[in-house]
């Protein structure tokens, strides 16, 4: 039997995904002034049809990769939520002094979950609640 078609495109976007945060600099070297980032991913799906995947909670310290986008939990879906820009804005309204460590939002999944059939592929149903709280270092 040959492999799925939608399994190959699937299996490619991951390892994209792991070889761009492999590549990414440290937190440390992008962000200097943040101690830590503490990210909540909080999924649900929009038809109410399934049960949406676990929450998942990343806590990125100095050393971690300063890579803020997640892969979709569906495991047939290419889709993955970027969360770099409001990361980003977020600790850059702290480097200009505004005391703003928390911020929240939400996303769809703008992926494809593919079937056996490719005339059967669909968009992904599942939605993103998202909460980044940063933690700054003190000054000594």
């Amino acid at each position: 039997m040959a492999p799925r078609r939608s399994s190959a495109v699937v299996q490619t976007k991951q390892e994209l995904l792991v070889s761009e945060r492999l590549r990414a600099p440290a937190v440390h070297q992008v962000f200097p002034h943040v101690a830590q980032l503490r990210i909540e991913l909080e999924f649900s799906e929009a038809r109410g049809r399934a049960s949406p995947p676990s929450p998942q909670f990343h806590t990125l310290y100095g050393g971690a990769s300063a890579f803020f986008r997640f892969r979709c939990p569906c495991a047939d879906c290419d889709g993955d939520f970027d969360l770099t820009e409001p990361v980003t804005a977020l600790i850059s309204a702290t480097a200009n002094g505004q005391p703003a460590v928390f911020q929240a939002g939400q996303y769809a999944c703008q992926g494809v979950q593919f079937r056996s059939r490719p005339e059967l592929a669909t968009l992904c149903p599942l939605q993103l609640k998202y909460r980044v709280r940063i933690e700054l270092k003190h000054a000594a």
